[in-house]
């Protein structure tokens, strides 16, 4: 008596109902509807937009993976890592060509089902939108364009990492979607003799995209980093990633985003010009022996403390004019350490004529 062949793992599947914490990755990839046709997708993709939402522990994985970069030289002494927020204007889909169960697929963190941007994907918009630019700076080829991004034979000087969707935004919600694409001359794209005509049936194709900002950073020597940063922008916003871009799709705007050790370095360099600005009025505070050696200790100060040399050098030699020959008795005395005479003593000529600071 012939026995009726039940798929009993796919059967479970078909049955079961997305939660908040399901994989977005595993839905999509692992419970497929049975059946044929536009239909059967649609309703996986929308059940799974309307009740997945970003894993609990995501957001923990994303600061720890923007604190591991922070500290990423890109492989070069004295390198480092600089960041940007991509904002995702409409929709993107990245991926769309990569392996699936369903017709189309999209790139998403195999742990977390979230969506991301690849490296390599990256890279290719900035070096596309390089070959756009008139000049030969970076034509394919060029001494600069290999230095950025090699070649077969050189390595390229910046890190373009992976970008991930970043959470914070205010729609917290899953950023992924669906959409449709509508072929109407299947049999003629498909290799077929037929010409296409008006009358051939469309078929719409059900694929899914994403949306939201996503956390750019790249690493290496920071004047390339910045070239790269520059191209990368232009390139998303005029060229756009992955697929469909000539849709409008995959364009985003990029924002820089100081890190920690980035608003450190330029809190201390709003401090610096601050206390050189001071400097420069240093010499209507003199008051000759009565406060001669506390105006010394403020510019020897300053200058342990990183303010600009020449800014120090100019606050020296405003002083020092204002009453020449005070100073000159004053840097005669044996007690003068060596720093406050470099400071004060006046510049010499140099072996052509030119006076030396």
């Amino acid at each position: 008596m012939p026995t009726e062949k039940i798929d009993g793992r796919r059967e479970m599947l078909r049955t079961l109902t997305p939660v908040a914490s399901t994989n977005a990755g595993l839905w999509l990839d692992k419970h497929l509807n049975r059946g044929e046709g536009d239909a059967p997708i649609r309703a996986l993709v929308t059940r799974m937009r309307d009740t997945i939402q970003p894993p609990d522990g995501y957001r923990q994985a994303f600061e720890r993976r923007e604190a591991a970069l922070q500290k990423q030289d890109g492989g070069f002494q004295e390198g480092v890592t600089q960041f940007w927020r991509g904002l995702v204007e409409g929709r993107m889909i990245v991926g769309i060509g990569l392996a699936s169960a369903r017709e189309t697929g999209i790139s998403l963190l195999h742990t977390w089902g979230m969506p991301f941007i690849p490296g390599s994907a990256l890279k290719g918009v900035a070096a596309a939108m390089a070959r756009e630019l008139p000049g030969d700076t970076w034509r394919a080829g060029s001494a600069g364009h290999r230095a950025l991004f090699g070649d077969h034979q050189l390595g390229g000087s910046v890190v373009f990492h992976d970008a991930w969707w970043a959470p914070g935004t205010p729609d917290e919600s899953l950023p992924l979607d669906l959409d449709v694409m509508t072929v109407h001359h299947r049999e003629y794209y498909g290799g077929g003799d037929e010409a296409p005509a008006d009358w051939d049936e469309p078929n719409p194709v059900v694929f899914t995209t994403a949306r939201g900002a996503y956390h750019v950073a790249l690493s290496g020597p920071a004047s390339w980093v910045e070239a790269a940063g520059k191209l990368l922008a232009e390139g998303l916003a005029t060229l756009g990633v992955g697929a469909k871009t000539a849709a409008g799709y995959g364009r985003l705007t990029l924002e820089r985003q100081l890190t920690k050790a980035d608003a450190e370095r330029e809190r201390a360099r709003k401090e610096q010009a601050r206390q050189a600005e001071g400097l420069l009025g240093i010499a209507s505070r003199f008051k000759g022996a009565q406060n001669a050696n506390d105006l010394v200790k403020e510019l020897l100060k300053a200058q342990s403390e990183g303010v600009a040399p020449a800014a120090v050098r100019a606050a020296a030699d405003e002083l020092r004019r204002r009453e020449d020959k005070f100073w000159k008795e004053w840097l005669k005395k044996p007690s003068r350490s060596a720093e406050e005479r470099a400071l004060m003593a006046p510049p010499t000529a140099s072996v052509d004529g030119r006076r030396d600071p």
